[in-house]
């Protein structure tokens, strides 16, 4: 029988002589003794999605064309010919040759680049995962699915891939994947010996009040984890009580109520009443939130001038043909492509600083732009541009402080005394600078501020615990000798307590195992029956052997090395110099990984609420507490724990 028909594409041979062939989508089958329309019959029956090719040679010759295309770029797309319809003709380009004619070679086709083969329940789970990516990572609505332009790009990469719906999304993939990642989240929290939270409260576009806790632990391998434990609605009143009420039952959830080590938040009174007197848990005051409140404070002395900066501000922000003069006399001051005013806003941590920085960076042209302009803006003279300039000299060393404060992938607590005595150390070298009187006011305010609000930070355990255990500041940071002696006694203490019970893990494990003879009874007995080699030698290893020393020696004697090692490089991770160094300090390692997992700010809250701003947008302004809450869980386990 001649194999014509299209339907062989999706039918192979299986006996010549009693006329059957299987079909290669579902291995069926079938006999075709005088006709294939048995095979017909069950290729629309079982496999009614499956499109038959009508066209034999499309697909080939499309390949060979654009293989064609690639291999020789002046010569266009030939066409293709064949005498058979089971052929197709693939063209080819001499290597050499005077004519340069084109030879038409044969092929025989495949019949698998004709069957749409169905995906697998493995493979859609996989790609399904990968889908959920755009909602976990890149913040992306579940309506996506449904746009024309994203299913076609789909259905172009992948014909056979079926896109959930979005109420699939929404109710089945992103709930089943919650639920796995949280199981998992506390199998990891369980480990945990110490545990360091962040938490703040947070409005949304909605109206509705959240409260965020994430905490921060240092695991095995010597990094710094975090996890969101929670982010979920508040509808009560942010009473101390009803936080404390919150807060407690999220570390119950956890199984944390005997591992928190330091709980970081804001300064407000509500939640560091909760956190102290309502939980009894030690609280540090937000470094960067309290750098801001200084900061605000000592602005407070050059109102006037900043009132002006921001009016000048909000005039070019506001008026678009303002805006485009001081674009063009940007270009002619050598400024492109050009710059923005930056306008303060109070909620934002140093937005009074850059807002001060850009106005500056930028006084030519807007001393020259606001001649031209009719509207009456303020006038600055020339002290007034001496003080903007003055302030950013000494504002932008906060602003570096709050920066180094703010990340959560490392030991931020042990910066505390470091930032606040280098911040000092500039405030009263700036004093005797010859700078504007307003100028020196503000900087004697800022001082203040930093030894009232901060106190003397170096007398905290944590604080204190956490820098000298730091290989880049150890005991340099600190000022005072009795803050010196203080954080050796503990660490000292802390040293002891760790060897003591290692000693008696290791006694217990000797108390198991039956009674060996010791070395002097094995002696005598040696000596009293037979002559060895080694009597000499073993009289003299018993008389010296030396005492086994005490565990608080033993602490001193580590802890002295650890000082006199050399100084870790400021730019290096203090982290991952203890994973290489844990084998020479091993007491002083299991320090670190336990008691030194503390956060100086809450800013990795900032950075859930940040991300929640992202989620609730206009396309999904509907989006539920719950499922907020769930993305927002996803989105920081998978960040952290994707490797």
């Amino acid at each position: 029988m001649s194999k014509r028909s299209p339907i062989w594409l999706y039918f192979s041979i299986r006996d010549e002589e009693k006329k059957t062939a299987q079909c290669d989508v579902c291995k069926t089958k079938i006999g075709y003794k005088y006709s294939v329309s048995n095979l017909k019959k069950h290729f629309f029956k079982q496999h009614p999605n499956i499109k038959i090719v009508q066209d034999k040679c499309s697909v080939e010759s499309e390949t060979v064309l654009n293989s064609g295309d690639e291999t020789n770029n002046e010569q266009g797309a030939s066409e293709s010919t064949s005498s058979d319809g089971n052929f197709a003709t693939e063209v080819i380009e001499p290597m050499a040759g005077p004519s340069k004619q084109q030879i038409l070679k044969r092929k025989q086709e495949t019949l698998t680049s004709y069957i749409p083969r169905k995906i697998s329940t493995t493979a859609k789970h996989k790609i399904d995962n990968e889908l959920l990516g755009l909602f976990i990572f890149d913040y992306q609505p579940f309506s996506v699915v449904e746009d024309r332009g994203f299913r076609n790009f789909v259905n172009h990469l992948n014909p056979s891939y079926s896109l959930p719906t979005r109420q699939t999304i929404s109710n089945t993939l992103i709930p089943l994947e919650y639920e796995k990642c949280y199981e998992r989240a506390k199998e990891e929290i369980k480990k945990v010996v110490n545990i360091c939270l962040t938490t703040d409260c947070w409005t949304s576009v909605k109206n509705e009040g959240h409260m965020a806790i994430t905490g921060h632990y240092i695991d095995n391998n010597f990094k710094m984890s975090s996890i969101l434990l929670s982010c979920d609605l508040l509808e009560e009143n942010h009473t101390t009580l009803n936080l404390a009420s919150r807060f407690r039952d999220v570390l119950k959830d956890w199984q944390l109520e005997k591992k928190v080590i330091l709980v970081v938040s804001d300064n407000a009174r509500n939640i560091k009443s909760a956190i102290t007197n309502e939980l009894g848990l030690k609280y540090f005051g937000c470094f960067a939130h309290t750098l801001n409140l200084i900061v605000q404070d000592s602005l407070k002395l050059v109102t006037d001038v900043l009132d002006k900066v921001k009016n000048i501000v909000a005039h070019f922000r506001r008026s678009t043909v303002a805006n485009t003069k001081l674009k063009n006399f940007q270009k002619q001051f050598g400024i492109d492509p050009p710059k923005m005013l930056i306008q303060d806003v109070i909620t934002r941590w140093n937005s009074t600083f850059h807002m001060i920085l850009r106005f500056v960076e930028l006084q030519d042209p807007l001393r020259s732009v606001t001649g031209l302009l009719d509207a009456r803006l303020p006038h600055l003279d020339a002290d007034e541009w001496t003080l903007l300039k003055e302030l950013c000299d000494v504002l932008k060393h906060f602003d570096e402080a709050t920066k180094n404060i703010s990340g959560q992938n490392y030991i931020s607590a042990a910066l505390v005394i470091v930032l606040q005595r280098g911040l000092l150390n500039i405030c009263e070298r700036m004093k005797t600078e010859n700078i504007l009187n307003s100028t020196k006011t503000v900087i004697q305010s800022l001082e203040d501020g930093l030894r009232n609000r901060l106190g003397n930070v170096e007398y905290s355990n944590t604080l204190a615990l956490a820098t000298f255990l730091d290989p880049r500041f150890k005991i340099y940071p600190f000022k005072h000798d009795d803050a010196v002696e203080n954080v050796k006694k503990l660490v000292i203490s802390l040293l002891t307590e760790i060897i003591n019970k290692r000693n008696n893990v290791e006694n217990l494990q000797h108390s198991n195992q039956p009674p060996q003879k010791s070395s002097e009874s094995s002696l005598k007995e040696s000596s009293s029956n037979t002559f060895t080699l080694w009597d000499c030698i073993d009289k003299n290893v018993i008389k010296n052997r030396p005492k086994s020393s005490s565990a608080s020696s033993r602490a001193i004697i580590e802890m002295q090395r650890y000082l006199e090692d050399d100084i870790l490089d400021r730019n290096c991770n203090p982290l991952d110099w203890w994973k290489n160094n844990h084998y020479n300090y091993p007491y002083l390692s299991e320090i670190v990984k336990h008691k030194c997992c503390t956060l100086g700010s809450s800013v990795p809250c900032e950075r859930i609420f940040s991300k929640a701003e992202y989620l609730l947008q206009e396309r999904r302004n509907r989006m539920s507490h719950k499922k907020l809450s769930q993305l927002l869980f996803l989105n920081t386990y998978k960040l952290q724990f994707s490797n």
